[in-house]
């Protein structure tokens, strides 16, 4: 799972799955490509249990991403 966050001041996150071939999508979902480039990351391990804490990950990938 991956997820993209569009930094500024209106954020945008979208939650993502890397697909493996030009037909694995059998679940209808849009298909979007993420453009190479450098990005900020995280990993997030168990993030089931640190669901409360994703907003100020966010905040802060933000904050990086910003600061240059």
């Amino acid at each position: 799972m991956y997820g993209v966050l569009y930094p500024g001041d209106a954020l945008e996150y979208f939650a993502c799955l890397k697909l493996e071939g030009d037909r694995s999508d059998g679940l209808g979902l849009e298909l979007a490509v993420v453009p190479g480039g450098l990005y900020g990351r995280r990993l997030i391990r168990d993030w089931e249990s640190k669901i409360l804490e994703l907003p100020q990950l966010f905040d802060r990938l933000n904050e990086d991403l910003a600061d240059g």
